[in-house]
C-alpha cells in the first residue's frame, strides 16, 4: 500500500508552535477521534479559522491579492 509523503502533497512550509502539554494532548485526542494526524488536524482547523476570519473582515480572496493592493496603495504618497 502506497503512502502519501509531504513531497507528494507539496507540503514544504513549516510553522513551529509552542503550546502546553495539555493543549497538545487535547489536539492529539481530537485528531485521533477524526482519524487524522496531529499535523493535518491543526493545519486544517487553522486554515478554516483563517478563511473564516478573512470572510468576516472583508478579505474574500484566499490568495491575498486584495490585501497586497491595499498595502501597496497605503504605501504610495498621496501628494502634498
Amino acid at each position: 500500500m502506497a503512502t502519501t509523503t509531504d513531497r507528494d502533497t507539496g507540503k514544504r512550509a513549516r510553522v513551529p508552535l509552542r503550546m502546553t502539554e495539555d493543549q497538545k494532548a487535547l489536539l492529539q485526542r481530537a485528531a485521533t477521534i477524526e482519524g487524522t494526524s496531529l499535523s493535518d488536524f491543526v493545519t486544517r482547523n487553522a486554515e478554516d479559522a483563517a478563511r473564516r476570519t478573512m470572510r468576516e473582515h472583508g478579505g474574500h480572496d484566499a490568495d491575498g491579492a486584495r490585501q497586497r493592493g491595499l498595502c501597496q496603495g497605503a504605501a504610495r504618497p498621496t501628494g502634498p
